[in-house]
């Protein structure tokens, strides 16, 4: 948190702000991880937005195989979509996150070719309406000779879906399987 009176000047063409932030909590009497908000204001709005979460589901990986899968969740609440960022391991192939709304289908990421050391946040404007749905598809490649299994660590795997979002919807993203 920035002390009062302190803040971040944006000049007048910047069209973007990206706040990175890592939590790593490990002990006992910790805030819970939904207690974690950002405020965005300028002369003009003050914007409350927070960190949420989907997790895809993914598969034991077989050795020497491309295995894919396909998660499905139908939203409980609306939001706008400030910011999304894809996550995926060393095993990652490709990770696509689209959401189905009255208006059709609209393209949230597309990462065709997944390389974790690029792994990056796309900044959007998007509004979800509760009752969208919300597709995550990851795939893998796994060069190894043996079962990969989804897990925290970099030797295991992922498929993951972290989004700024207002109003501030707690740690995991209020959905329900489809």
């Amino acid at each position: 948190m920035l002390p009062d009176g302190i803040a971040v000047a944006l000049g007048a063409d910047a069209v973007s702000l990206v706040v990175e932030a890592h939590v790593l909590r490990t002990g006992n009497g910790q805030a819970p991880l939904d207690q974690a908000r950002i405020q965005l204001a300028s002369a003009d709005t003050n914007v409350e937005a927070g960190w949420t979460a989907h997790h895809g589901i993914v598969p034991a990986l077989r050795p020497f195989h491309v295995e894919t899968s396909t998660d499905r969740c139908t939203m409980a609440a609306p939001f706008h979509v400030f910011l999304a960022w894809p996550h995926e391991h060393l095993l990652g192939r490709s990770f696509q996150a689209t959401v189905t709304t009255s208006a059709g289908l609209q393209t949230l990421l597309d990462v065709p070719n997944w390389n974790v050391a690029a792994e990056a946040p796309a900044v959007l404007a998007v509004d979800i309406a509760a009752g969208d749905v919300l597709e995550l598809t990851c795939s893998w490649l796994n060069t190894t000779d043996h079962y990969v299994l989804p897990g925290p660590k970099t030797s295991d795997e992922m498929c993951g879906l972290g989004l700024v979002v207002s109003p501030p919807l707690g740690a995991q993203l209020p959905c329900t399987p489809s």
